[in-house]
């Protein structure tokens, strides 16, 4: 079941997506800091 081709596939798509996640989460948490300080 360990096809390198794939192995290498998925460990880039991981890649991509975590850089893709890390400025979307970063993102959440200042707005939910902002919505909690503006009341």
């Amino acid at each position: 079941m360990t096809d390198p081709k794939m192995a290498a596939m998925w460990s880039e798509a991981f890649t991509n997506f975590t850089i893709l996640m890390n400025p979307y989460l970063a993102m959440k948490q200042a707005m939910k800091y902002f919505w909690q300080n503006r009341r």
